[in-house]
């Protein structure tokens, strides 16, 4: 193939971590709840608002909602007209002020919220291939500097993270960044219209706009741009908070997110440091440690190399004065906030670090976040699913009641132990009721009798005299909205006070067939 031939060992580099986060991204793809497992929903169901409880989202258990979870829900309403949805957000003002992908994604959908809350966390992984491209063409990949510079901004921990968790922060900084491209090229109105766009994805990167005030050849044109420009890039996001404002009648406010000069940047260190008085979780804390070294060298680098004449230092000045007042609750966490409110200053640092072997090695210190990007993207957390399926337009997840341990496994099989009597809930999501074919293998340490049993039909019962594993076929599940689980009874319980009870153990659960209910 020329066009492959033709290619760098740089390109097929950028290519190759490319497919890496998608393949990573693609396992948080379900056949039932789509991408919704990135929007961290809060369980119940009953927390959401109408429109969504019936839909098949994945609802977190024990887990407060995060951003994502309410910018999804704001595509049902993005114009605000229902007043009874304002209880179901944390900050209806404050959410609603940064409506751009809640807005794209009601379009999108028609207007439903049945099709807009799935489409949502798409716009992010869409947003993300987009940025991708421009990054290709911004930084020409037939060198070392250009690869890392690239991949230090694709992969950095904010662009990742606002990718996995469904947020703002990535789209309104691949706007605000394809702006600085556009203006770099003498597009001056372009820039200023996407910086705009990029405003009402989130208010904080017209921060960015610094970037516009070039000069002209007379004071006069010099003043007129700024004026234009300022107000084509600030106008759509005034405009939007006095809409909000009307409709809620609350001046939208993000809480305390500014402290004194440099007191909660200090106290980051103080976290990340005070973290490895233990080695729990130790990857994620080097790699949070890693984020905010490279953040450091970031700022610091901008700092001491102050040009104003350069668009691309301006572009990220002001960033430089809001990374020394955030406060607190921006900094804490692994790694933190303030890895994508202050993505504005990676780009800026990315085209000004000199192109020399110093200024190599600082843009390799600079980027050192991509670690805890790609982290994030490669964390699965466990759930208390077996398996799921989707046939004949209905969706099918059996899950582990609490009554099972966490699910193990190797290469070849997974398992859970049953910790005395247990259940699988069936749960089911389409029009028909469904006939499922289940098969999985049970096994006993010790001898008892096993019955499987839903509702008042008994499907299975067995006796178990040794060790060995028994395959077991299930026809005529019965799998309905709000059905009776499918539950494991056994005649012999673990002895009270152990401390890991196991009765017998479920290996490779699998939904073999979905057909519907005559």
């Amino acid at each position: 193939m020329p066009l492959f031939k033709k290619l760098s060992i740089q390109q097929w580099i950028f290519f190759a971590v490319i497919a890496l986060v998608l393949g990573l991204f693609a396992r948080l793809w379900h056949p039932a709840y789509g991408l919704t497992y990135c929007l961290q929903f809060e369980s119940p169901q009953e927390t959401l608002m109408p429109p969504l409880r019936s839909l098949p989202l994945y609802m977190h258990p024990d887990h407060h909602g995060y951003d994502g979870s309410y910018y999804a829900q704001l595509s049902c309403d993005p114009l605000l007209k229902n007043r009874e949805f304002d209880s179901y957000y944390d900050n209806v003002s404050y959410r609603a002020r940064r409506i751009l992908l809640s807005a794209v994604a009601f379009v999108l959908g028609g207007g439903e919220p049945a099709r807009s809350v799935y489409i949502y966390p798409w716009l992010n992984l869409f947003t993300w291939l987009g940025f991708a491209a421009l990054l290709w063409r911004w930084f020409p990949l037939n060198n070392w500097h250009n690869l890392v510079a690239a991949l230090g901004l694709l992969c950095s921990a904010g662009m990742l993270h606002s990718l996995r968790l469904g947020l703002t922060d990535g789209p309104a900084f691949a706007l605000s960044a394809l702006g600085l491209f556009l203006f770099l090229r003498g597009k001056s109105a372009a820039a200023a219209s996407l910086l705009g766009l990029a405003g009402l994805a989130r208010e904080t990167v017209l921060g960015a706009g610094l970037f516009l005030l070039s000069k002209a050849s007379t004071y006069v044109k010099t003043a007129r741009n700024w004026i234009v420009l300022g107000l084509i890039a600030a106008l759509p996001c005034m405009l939007w908070s006095w809409y909000v404002q009307k409709q809620t009648g609350v001046i939208a406010s993000g809480g305390s997110a500014f402290s004194a000069p440099f007191a909660a940047y200090i106290d980051k260190w103080i976290e990340c440091i005070s973290n490895f008085h233990n080695s729990q979780f130790l990857w994620l804390k080097i790699t949070t440690l890693l984020a905010h070294i490279g953040l450091t060298v970031q700022v610091t680098t901008l700092a001491l190399r102050r040009d104003w004449s350069n668009p691309a230092w301006r572009y990220g000045a002001a960033f430089l004065l809001l990374f020394a007042l955030l406060s607190t609750p921006v900094w804490e966490g692994h790694p933190g906030a303030a890895t994508r409110v202050l993505l504005p200053i990676s780009l800026a640092f990315c085209l000004c670090v000199p192109r020399t072997r110093q200024g190599f090695l600082l843009l390799c210190l600079g980027n050192l976040s991509l670690f805890s990007g790609l982290e994030l993207v490669r964390h699965q957390p466990k759930h208390a699913e077996f398996d799921r399926a989707r046939a004949h337009a209905i969706s099918v997840v059996a899950e582990a009641d609490t009554r099972w341990h966490e699910a193990e496994a190797d290469l070849f099989n997974e398992w859970r132990w049953a910790k005395g009597n247990a259940a699988i809930q069936i749960k089911h999501f389409g029009d028909k009721p469904a006939l499922l074919t289940l098969v999985f293998d049970l096994r006993s340490r010790t001898p008892r009798e096993i019955r499987i049993i839903q509702g008042e039909r008994e499907l299975w019962r067995g006796t178990f005299a040794d060790s060995r594993w028994l395959p077991i076929t299930l026809t005529g599940v019965r799998a309905e909205p709000n059905g009776p689980p499918l539950q494991f009874l056994t005649d012999v319980q673990p002895p009270p006070g152990e401390k890991r009870p196991a009765a017998f153990t479920l290996r490779n659960f699998e939904i073999e067939k979905v057909e519907p209910a005559p």
